[in-house]
């Protein structure tokens, strides 16, 4: 077992909250009107 690799989802976590930080933009989104037109594009695309 490699002790020295990490989980995936902690990379991608990693990644996430730098990627955000950087940005200036919140890793979680609450707006509730964003929430509905993301909701619209993932019903779209499956």
């Amino acid at each position: 077992m490699d002790l020295n690799r990490r989980d995936p989802d902690e990379e991608f976590d990693t990644w996430l909250r730098a990627s955000c930080e950087s940005q200036g933009v919140p890793v979680a989104v609450t707006d509730p009107e964003a929430l509905k037109r993301l909701a619209v594009l993932l019903k779209r695309a499956g």
